[in-house]
């Protein structure tokens, strides 16, 4: 579960406009009279803070045009929206901050109030149950008032850090492709809602092959670069297996396919078409084959496959600063690719045993825990529930940690007699850029000797896929076709169940996410997430 942080993150002034006396959590659930002394409270953006007497503070000034938000005592009913980031180097609040941001941009087209002059929202520390979290409050408006909205994240992102190599990515990768191609041969089916639903053949052989291909030729270039970097480096020259034709063959292939890489990266862009980035792989996978080529020819042959003048001095030092460059640049994707694969690398349950088995269930039980404080939070009183209904909004990889939270919260309270009430408090399960059929597909663990019992075991822990009589709230996915990581949501229904009807994953396609590959975050930049977020916070 989520520990108080330390600093001025613990204190609430980071994120914040004013800083008012000392911070104070604020406890859920338990009445001010139990605690022995007055009711302590401290917000910030324009909201009052309770203190004992003789500490009172003066009152924050707000900017010109903008209002206070309303004082705590006057909201009405609440909604909380847990927040679950994806995959990647992902900083404190960052998903907060792009979600309210988002919400205040339809909310100033729905009042005409420019997002300068809408009311601050307040960002609090606060204890639920006996862990600190910290939250934002917002005042939207709604179809019969104002709807106050709490804004939580579900941060695990430092969980991850460090703990996944180059090694484990490719492997993952590697273990996804091979996996796919197997599964590609014959009829895929899950055991969902008490039957066993089949899904027919996936046509995926071709583009699993492309993209093992792919991981190929970069294994290949990163290789190659290294050797040659180290070459240049410890002799200023090349020498032994490098002669000076073959690096200059090598360089001439690696040039090619950068700038044929920039071409077809700048016109997928500006004209939004997928045919660019399959004529980049394409580019790719023939530069490791002349890659291949001039190697083996070289090494055999002995001779040169054209003629190659001596190269000179400045010719040397060019070479050197390229590959040197060349270098620079291999590592800095590796980076990115231990980065964003590795969180699904170190998450996504492979088909075997692996080091990340506690890893995962950190993880798990991090967002759970933020999941079941929210879900268990109570009045000041005491008497009800704090929120009287909850949405789980999940980008990317998240989409993957916030369903199997879901699930195991719902399975702990029906264990428990249903006293969260988890199943009809839930008013929204809001997923985008979410790899759930990828991952259901490449890594789950059928084989030949795959029984229904083991699958029905499997999912024994997804009440999701149990029983419609679990799904009373809506699930929107949000995919498009132009990023390659999501998709469209098939395998989590069974159309043909009578219960089914008005319970099916809603799928929404973005139009406005369509740069290839860059539609993984575009999402956040365009109005179809927020607006089915604000449609359900109403």
């Amino acid at each position: 579960m989520p520990q108080p942080a330390d600093g001025a993150q613990q204190r609430g002034v980071e994120d914040s406009k004013h800083e008012i006396g000392k911070p104070l959590a604020r406890r859920v659930g338990l009445p001010s009279a139990a605690l022995g002394e007055p009711r302590r409270e401290v917000s910030f953006e324009g909201v009052r803070a309770e203190l004992p007497e003789g500490l009172r503070a003066p009152a924050a000034e707000l900017p010109a045009g903008v209002e206070a938000a309303e004082p705590e005592e006057e909201q009405g009913a609440v909604t909380a929206v847990l927040v679950v980031h994806g995959m990647g180097q992902q900083v404190p609040f960052q998903t907060l901050d792009q979600v309210e941001t988002g919400l205040r941009r339809l909310e100033a087209e729905k009042t005409a109030v420019p997002v300068a002059k809408q009311p601050r929202s307040n960002a609090r520390a606060v204890l639920l149950g006996d862990k600190v979290f910290e939250r934002l409050e917002m005042k939207l408006t709604g179809a019969h008032g104002p709807a106050w909205v709490h804004l939580y994240e579900a941060y695990w992102a430092p969980l991850t850090e460090g703990k996944v190599t180059l090694r484990d990515v490719m492997g993952f990768l590697l273990d996804g492709g091979w996996n796919g191609l197997a599964k590609s041969r014959e009829s895929f089916w899950r055991w969902m809602f008490g039957r066993r639903v089949d899904f027919g053949r996936q046509r995926t052989a071709f583009k699993l092959f492309l993209g093992l291909g792919v991981i190929g030729v970069l294994v290949l270039i990163n290789a190659l670069v290294t050797a040659v970097a180290a070459v240049l480096v410890a002799s200023r020259s090349s020498a032994g297996w490098l002669s000076p034709a073959l690096l200059s063959d090598l360089t001439v292939v690696i040039v090619g396919l950068v700038a044929l890489l920039l071409i077809f990266a700048g016109l997928a862009w500006k004209t939004r078409w997928m045919g660019f980035f399959y004529l980049a792989i394409a580019s790719v996978l023939a530069s490791g084959l002349a890659l291949l080529v001039l190697l083996a020819w070289h090494r055999l042959s002995g001779t040169t496959p054209w003629p190659h003048p001596p190269p000179g001095l400045w010719w040397k030092v060019l070479f050197a600063v390229f590959w040197l460059g060349l270098l620079r640049i291999t590592l800095f994707v590796r980076t990115l690719l231990i980065q964003y694969l590795g969180d699904v690398a170190a998450y996504v349950a492979p088909q075997k045993l692996d080091r990340f088995n506690a890893l995962r269930s950190e993880i798990k039980s991090t967002v759970t825990g933020t999941a079941e404080a929210i879900y268990g939070a109570l009045s000041a009183d005491g008497r009800r529930f704090e929120y009287e209904s909850v949405a789980v909004v999940a980008h990317s990889l998240g989409s993957v940690v916030a369903y199997d939270a879901l699930n195991a919260l719902i399975n702990l309270d029906h264990l428990k007699g249903d006293r969260l009430r988890v199943v009809p408090r839930t008013r929204l399960l809001l997923t985008f850029g979410s790899p759930l059929d990828k991952t259901a597909f490449l890594f789950a663990n059928q084989s030949k000797k795959t029984t229904e019992s083991r699958e029905a075991l499997a999912a024994a822990v997804q009440p999701l896929i149990q029983t419609y009589e679990l799904r009373e709230f809506r699930w929107v996915n949000v995919f498009s076709r132009k990023d390659i990581i999501s998709g469209n949501l098939q395998f989590y229904d069974d159309a043909k169940n009578p219960l089914s009807k008005g319970r099916l994953v809603d799928n929404r396609e973005d139009p406005d996410a369509a740069t290839p590959l860059y539609a993984h975050v575009q999402y956040w930049e365009n109005d179809l997430v927020f607006r089915e977020l604000q449609a359900a916070l109403s």
